[in-house]
């Protein structure tokens, strides 16, 4: 029996270090590396430039370097998820735009990039904040947004929130939780297949071509999709989305059947102070893979509903304009117009923001309300 339980434990022992090794040499947000990838892409993309073959850097990182390289404000900004990283500024009727959604955004993320913006006193016209729904999950596994703690504390604290809730973790013990975190994992296993089955790092490049087949970082910081995920095969797509809700496995929404009210407070907090300024503010929600929503709705996840009704009462209470739908239905979006379970194509999203000088004008006339 002893030996049984040595030969276990040897075993989960092996299991673990397996997964914490696989998760730093992949790396797939730079979490264990310098910050000078980040650095020279976000000069690249200050220049106009656009970078092609360009994985495993951290985002956040990214950011704050782009915004402190900023001389003036963009008209529109965009923060969101990787699900709206497809949105471009040739969708806001000749408006300069920057898009500053990242992957697996939480609304720490929100807060904490807005807070670059602040802190740089940039200011644009409009901010569109994609809202996924799994920002009121408290168990939604995310961690990314601690390279940015110091500014969701920042913000935080400018807010009145109580910031211990969130960011008292140390850098070197939120890194300690994303080696052994599941959804780094799954990213991991993503980049891993991605990049040809390699840990070899990739090397990005500048590139005139937009649609590169390696993908491309536009200068507007929206994403052109590799092709192989620009273009995949429909029944592949089906198969993923009948997948994404079953046995508990929709992305950061597990353990999720209500709003957490910590969540709601600071986003509504968030809100109010975005309502107070001249900032004029839209929700976008991108929607779901029509199998992959009705695979949360008979799962377990009804919750995505509750969420979309609530952040439609939370804008129309502050006169901001709402648009998208995480139902695919609702927006016209069919199966055609997704790369997997929860990623819409460049023309759903298009879809949702155009046109956009009717938004705007919606959005002028409720903030003189």
């Amino acid at each position: 029996m002893h030996r049984y339980i040595i030969s276990l434990f040897s075993l989960a022992a092996m299991f673990f270090g397996l997964f914490a090794w696989f998760n730093v040499a992949v790396d797939p947000s730079n979490l264990f590396g310098s910050d000078e990838l980040e650095q020279e892409v976000s000069e690249a993309l200050l220049k106009g430039e656009s970078v092609a073959n360009l994985r495993n850097y951290d985002e956040r990182i990214f950011q704050k370097y782009y915004v402190q390289g900023l001389e003036s404000a963009p008209e529109v900004i965009i923060i969101g998820s990787s699900r709206s990283l497809q949105l471009r500024e040739s969708s806001f009727d000749g408006k300069r735009v920057f898009n500053s959604s990242v992957s697996g955004a939480s609304l720490e993320d929100y807060m904490a990039i807005w807070q670059l913006y602040l802190a740089n006193q940039i200011k644009p016209d409009y901010l569109v904040l994609g809202i996924d729904p799994w920002i009121f999950n408290r168990k939604n596994t995310q961690v990314r947004w601690k390279s940015l703690a110091q500014e969701f504390n920042d913000i935080g604290l400018r807010l009145g929130l109580d910031v211990k809730q969130y960011a008292d973790v140390p850098v070197s013990k939120s890194k300690l939780q994303t080696i052994f975190s599941l959804a780094y994992l799954k990213a991991s296993i993503r980049v891993f297949f991605a990049t040809n089955k390699t840990l070899k790092p990739t090397e990005y490049f500048i590139t005139d071509i937009l649609d590169h087949p390696l993908g491309v970082k536009l200068y507007d910081g929206s994403v052109v999709s590799p092709l192989n995920r620009r273009d995949p095969d429909q029944n592949l797509v089906s198969a993923d989305a009948a997948r994404f809700a079953s046995a508990g496995s929709a992305y950061s929404m597990e353990g999720y059947w209500r709003i957490d009210p910590v969540l709601r407070k600071s986003f509504e907090a968030f809100l109010d102070a975005l309502g107070s300024s001249d900032v004029k503010v839209m929700i976008l929600l991108p929607p779901y893979h029509p199998l992959a929503y009705d695979g949360m709705i008979q799962n377990g996840y009804a919750i995505v509903g509750a969420v979309e009704e609530y952040l439609r009462d939370a804008a129309q209470r502050r006169g901001m304009v709402v648009t998208g739908s995480y139902d695919p239905r609702r927006v016209g979006c069919d199966i055609t117009e997704f790369t997997d379970g929860m990623h819409p194509k460049e023309a759903c999203v298009r879809r949702l923001i155009e046109p956009f000088e009717e938004l705007a004008a919606r959005s002028e006339k409720n903030s003189e309300k």
